[in-house]
C-alpha cells in the first residue's frame, strides 16, 4: 500500500526549512548551510544528525551526513528570469525535492516575484515532465506535472512511499508494506519492508525458511516445515508430506510414494509378487518394487522376489538379474522373460477363452488364447503367454509349440 503517514517520525521534527536554518544554525545540530558538519566552540567536530531518512532533500541541511549540503541540487547557481536582464539564483523549492529560480532584487520592483522552475526535479515550460525528471526525483507525477521521488511503494525499494509528500520513508507497520512485512530496527529510520520476519511468513513448500536476509528460502530441516499443514518433512530443500522412513507415522500405516513424497492408500508390506507397486515398502517381505519392460518398452513397476540363493523358481526364467528398485536400491532379483510376457499375462494364465473372443477373454498385454486340449469336443482353449523355455512357465506347465510360436500349456 502507498502511505500517507500521519504518525510522527523520529527525524522529521529535526528537518528545518532553509530560510529558518540560517537563523538557528548555531543552536540546531544537523541544520547547516555549510558544506561540513557544524563544529563546536572548541573546534571539535559536532555530531551530525541524519534527517529525512538519510535521503538528501533540498532544505539547507546535510540530511545524509556526508559533509555536503543539498549536493544533489544546483542551489546558488545562476538562472535566467523571464523579463529580467539580471540573472536570478536557484533556491530550494517549497516541496524540498526541487529548486526554483528566485528573481534578483533589481527585477522584483518592476515585475514582482518571479519564479521560473529549472529542470532539477521540475520541468520547464517547453519540456514535458517525464522527460525532465532525474536525480532524487526521477518520477513524473502527470496529475501535477511535477517530478517527485515516488508515486507508489514500487519506487522505494525496502522503504514506502508517503503519498502526502511523494517521498520514500521508512515503514512504521506491516500495513505500510505493499508486500511482506515491516521489519522494525533499533532505530525507526532503519525500518524496512522485507519478505519475512520468521518462518510464519514463508508459506510455500519450496521456500518455507526465513533466511538471515529476511527472504523466504528452501528448508534445511524438518523444523523449517512445521508451520505448513501436512508438509512436515524437508526433502532436498522442499517440504513434503512424507518419506519412506517416516511413512508409518506420516501416512498412518500406508505407503509413501518415493517419487512424489505423498501418502497413498496402499498398506505397507501387503502387495504380493507380480502385482503393481509404487514403493519397495508396499511389497511383501522378500520382494522389491522393480521397473519392468515388455518387448523393450517400459511396462510399470511390480513386486519381484529378491534373489537369495540357488535357482530362481518358475516362472522367473531369466533368473537372478541386477536391478535398481523404485526406491533406488540396487540388488539381485528373480526376473521373468520381459521379451515374451508381462506379469498380467502370467496372472491371467489358464483363464477360459475362445479364439473369437480372445480380445475380451484375454485382455491383458502379452496374453493370448490357445488350444489346451485338441481332443475335446469342442476343443478347450485357455489364456496363456509366449515362452522361450519351460522355466518361463508356471509350475505344472511346459513351453510347447513350433519355434517362434511357443506358449505355456499343461
Amino acid at each position: 500500500m502507498n502511505t500517507n503517514h500521519t504518525k510522527t517520525r523520529p527525524h522529521t521534527s529535526r528537518v528545518c526549512l532553509a530560510i529558518l536554518c540560517g537563523a538557528i544554525l548555531s543552536m540546531a545540530p544537523g541544520c547547516s548551510d555549510d558544506s561540513n558538519p557544524p563544529a563546536t566552540t572548541n573546534n571539535d567536530t559536532g555530531t551530525c544528525t541524519i534527517t529525512a531518512g538519510g535521503i538528501e532533500i533540498c532544505d539547507g541541511l546535510d540530511n545524509d551526513c556526508d559533509g555536503d549540503v543539498d549536493e544533489d541540487y544546483q542551489v546558488g547557481e545562476p538562472c535566467s528570469v523571464q523579463g529580467c536582464d539580471e540573472a536570478g539564483t536557484q533556491v530550494c523549492a517549497d516541496d524540498q525535492t526541487s529548486t526554483r529560480c528566485e528573481s534578483p532584487l533589481s527585477c522584483v520592483g518592476d515585475m514582482g516575484h518571479v519564479d521560473i522552475p529549472e529542470d532539477q526535479g521540475q520541468p520547464d515550460q517547453s519540456q514535458p515532465c517525464d522527460n525532465a525528471c532525474g536525480g532524487q526525483t526521477p518520477i513524473c507525477d502527470v496529475d501535477t506535472d511535477t517530478c517527485v521521488q515516488c508515486l507508489t511503494n514500487n519506487e522505494c525499494g525496502n522503504s514506502v512511499c508517503d503519498t502526502s509528500t511523494n517521498s520514500c520513508v521508512e515503514c512504521l507497520g506491516d500495513e505500510d508494506c505493499t508486500e511482506g512485512v515491516c521489519l522494525e530496527a533499533n532505530d525507526t529510520q532503519d525500518n524496512a519492508c522485507v519478505e519475512c520476519r520468521g518462518n510464519a511468513q514463508c508459506l510455500t513448500a519450496e521456500a518455507s525458511l526465513c533466511s538471515a536476509s529476511n527472504e523466504c528460502a528452501p528448508c534445511a530441516a524438518d523444523a523449517d516445515c512445521s508451520h505448513l499443514e501436512d508438509l512436515g518433512q524437508c526433502v532436498a530443500g522442499t517440504c513434503r508430506e512424507c518419506t519412506t522412513e517416516s511413512e508409518d507415522t506420516d501416512c498412518a500405516g500406508n505407503v509413501c510414494d518415493p517419487t512424489t513424497y505423498s501418502c497413498t492408500n496402499l498398506p505397507i508390506g501387503q502387495t504380493q509378487q507380480l502385482q503393481t507397486c509404487v514403493s519397495d515398502t508396499q511389497c511383501a517381505t522378500g520382494n522389491a518394487c522393480i521397473p519392468l519392460n515388455y518387448m523393450g518398452a517400459p511396462h510399470g513397476n511390480y513386486c519381484m522376489p529378491t534373489y537369495t540363493q540357488g535357482e530362481c523358481p518358475k516362472p522367473y526364467g531369466i533368473g537372478p538379474s541386477n536391478r535398481t528398485s523404485v526406491n533406488g536400491v540396487q540388488g539381485l532379483v528373480c526376473m521373468i522373460n520381459e521379451a515374451n510376457t508381462t506379469p498380467e499375462a502370467i496372472n491371467d494364465y489358464f483363464e477360459p477363452c475362445t479364439p473369437a473372443t480372445e480380445a475380451t477373454d484375454c485382455p491383458e498385454i502379452g496374453s493370448i488364447c490357445r488350444v489346451f486340449n485338441e481332443s475335446a469336443i469342442p476343443p478347450i482353449n485357455r489364456c496363456t503367454y509366449a515362452c522361450g523355455g519351460d522355466v518361463d512357465c508356471e509350475v505344472g506347465a511346459t513351453c510347447q509349440g513350433n519355434p517362434g510360436a511357443k506358449y505355456c500349456r499343461p
